[in-house]
């Protein structure tokens, strides 16, 4: 793996981790709640809930990623769908989650330049479209936002057991959105 490569993945690990919360450890009571969550976050299944993502090991492509509104203002919530590649949760020794993050370079004081919301607390069937809402707290700064959604895999150990360390992510899709000033 190149240089350049390499730094591309560490940055999008750290990323997911970031937003997901992922990085609190094997087998700890954070790692089995499937990662923090932004307060002002909702997740919207489209039709029911999915079982475990013991299967299937191949993912599929996943359809586009859509934003709505593509432009807003300060205090608008942006909705984000897309469908989901894989089913998640856990099974099979693993924890399957998927995460949407959006920031824009520019941050001014008493603004959110950057979001990230864990889609892991409510299971998802493979192919099932989801939606998650990026809601302003206190108020989205104004700017171009870019946003990825990304699906990360991850081990699930019992406490006190030997645990491999890893978290393979992989991109589902990316968006971008608009805030004016308000």
């Amino acid at each position: 793996m190149s240089g350049g490569a390499r730094h591309g993945a560490v940055r999008g690990l750290l990323a997911v981790a970031a937003a997901g919360g992922l990085l609190a450890g094997c087998g700890s009571a954070a790692s089995r709640q499937g990662g923090a969550v932004s307060p002002p976050t909702r997740l919207t299944p489209a039709g029911g809930g999915g079982g475990p993502a013991s299967t299937p090991t191949r993912v599929t492509p996943a359809g586009r990623v859509q934003v709505t509104p593509p432009v807003g203002r300060p205090m608008t919530s942006f909705r984000v769908s897309f469908t989901a590649p894989a089913a998640t949760g856990s099974g099979g020794g693993r924890r399957r989650a998927d995460f949407v993050t959006a920031r824009t370079p520019g941050a001014a004081r008493g603004c959110r330049n950057l979001a990230g919301v864990g889609v892991g607390g409510t299971p998802v069937r493979a192919g099932q479209r989801v939606m998650v809402v990026l809601a302003a707290a206190p108020r989205w700064c104004p700017g171009s936002y870019t946003g990825r959604v990304e699906m990360s895999t991850r081990p699930v150990c019992r406490p006190g057991t030997l645990c491999p360390q890893f978290i393979a992510v992989l991109p589902i899709g990316s968006f971008r959105f608009v805030v004016e000033r308000g």
